[in-house]
Order: C-alpha cells, then structure tokens, then sequence
C-alpha cells in the first residue's frame, strides 16, 4: 500500500510589532514664570547669564579659571570663594529678610539689587555685579569693580555701607539686617548690623513736636485772655465813667449804665 503523505507543519503566526512609545513632548517653559538667580530666558529657555559658569551657573565667570567634575570653581587671579565671588576689598555682601531660601531669588531679583547697590555707591552700573547670592537668610555678594573715571571699588564699598545705614532703598526693599566687607585675602569682616528706622526710632521728633505744640496753645490762649482781660477793663472804666457822671448830672445816664453794667456781667 502507498503510504499517506506526511501533511507540512502549521507555521505559527508571526506576532505585529510592538510600536514604540510616543515620547511625551518636553513642556516649553512659560514665559511669564521667572528664571532662578543668574539665569536669563532665551527663546523660552532659561540659561546662564554671560558671566556665569557651570551647569548650575554656580560660579562666577571672571574669576573662575574652570568648572571640574564635581562642579566646584577653581579660582583665578584675586577673586577666592566658594564660588570665586570674592574680589577684596571691593566685595560687601549683605542679609536679606525678604527671601526665605536662596530658590525664591530670581533673575530679575539679581538686577534689582545690581541697580540699588550701584545708586547706593554712586557707582556705574556696567561695573556693579551681583556676584553670589548664599543660603541665610539669603545672602547677596558684590563686587564693585574698578572703572576708569570712577571711585575705587573700596570706596564704592564704603559708599555702600554708609548709604544703607542711612536708609537706603535697597536697605527698605530687601530688609538688610548685617552687611560684610573684605579683607584684601577675601576674608570677611565681623558683620555690620543694620538697624531698621521705624516711627519708634523718632520718639524725640514727637517729643519736640509735642512741646511746640503745647507751647503754641499757651501762648494762644494767654493773648485770648489778655484781650478779654483788656475788654472789661474798657468796659468797667467806661461804667465807672458813667456813674460817676450820672451822679453828678443827676441820674441822666442812668439806663446807659445799667446797660453797660450788663455788658460786665456779660463778660
């Protein structure tokens, strides 16, 4: 007999492909949210300033030889620091009240205080930077740097420090509670405290103010009396007066007496 023929395996069913996942689009920052310290937007995207370096635009840029692997900033020239933000004696830093941590400081924050500190030490704003901005409260570092046909970056220190112990508008819109100026090594010197001038700072204002107050009502009130004063003596010659003469007229003038004699009582 012809054996059946053996019948050809099934082959089993290929299996579709997977597909890829989609990547989920990488969300545009929004223009009005405000970049961290030291960043600025450019076309939506938050990058370091010019004078920055480091991923985390950590250090500051003129003094900062290089970035290594950790991310720490090698210094060069006089600048020294953590984040090489410390030129000298041209360096002050100050506390600020305003800010809770170092995170809730913009960009924008960053120009406010360059402009201010540059007014407060009558010092070109090209040449006043924000160099470092530090936990504790927050800690704002400047560097007011040499420029031709200006004051030193020493004296602009200087200028600094007096302008915020008078009230300047940086010391009311960021609270400065201390400041700190520099050695020539970068080292700080003990912090200077700042102490807020609020009304109760000018209780002798009011004193003086009260005194002069005081004094103008007396003295008003004595030339009121001393009219008055002047106005019955008028008026009790003028009734002597006419007494004396209806006495000796025989009464004529009796009732224009009397009438003046009720204007004294009057008064």
């Amino acid at each position: 007999p012809t054996p059946a023929p053996t019948p050809a395996p099934t082959p089993a069913p290929t299996p579709a492909p997977t597909p890829a996942p989609t990547p989920s689009p990488t969300p545009t920052p929004s223009p009005s949210t405000p970049c961290p310290a030291f960043q600025k937007r450019v076309d939506g995207v938050c990058t370091c300033r010019s004078n920055r370096k480091g991923d985390n635009c950590q250090c500051f840029g003129p003094g900062t030889a290089s970035v290594n692997s950790t991310g720490a900033c090698i210094c060069e020239g006089s600048y020294t620091g953590d984040m090489c933000s410390i030129a000298g004696t041209s360096t002050v830093s100050f506390t600020s009240s305003r800010y809770t941590t170092v995170a809730d400081v913009t960009n924008e924050d960053i120009d406010q205080v360059e402009d201010d500190a540059a007014t407060a030490a009558n010092h070109p704003r090209e040449n006043t930077v924000c160099t470092n901005v530090a936990p504790g409260s927050v800690v704002f570092t400047i560097v007011f740097e040499n420029a031709t046909g200006a004051q030193t970056g020493a004296a602009a220190v200087d200028a600094f420090l007096a302008a915020v112990e008078n009230d300047s508008p940086i010391a009311d819109l960021f609270g400065v509670t201390e400041m700190n100026k520099y050695t020539a090594s970068g080292t700080a010197e003990p912090p200077i405290p700042v102490t807020r001038n609020t009304i109760g700072n000018y209780w002798w204002a009011f004193l003086i103010g009260g005194i002069v107050v005081a004094m103008a009502v007396v003295v008003g009130l004595a030339f009121v009396l001393n009219k008055r004063n002047k106005r019955t003596g008028e008026v009790k010659r003028k009734l002597e007066y006419e007494v004396d003469t209806s006495e000796r007229r025989g009464g004529g003038t009796e009732r224009r007496g009397a009438d003046e004699h009720d204007e004294l009582n009057a008064l």
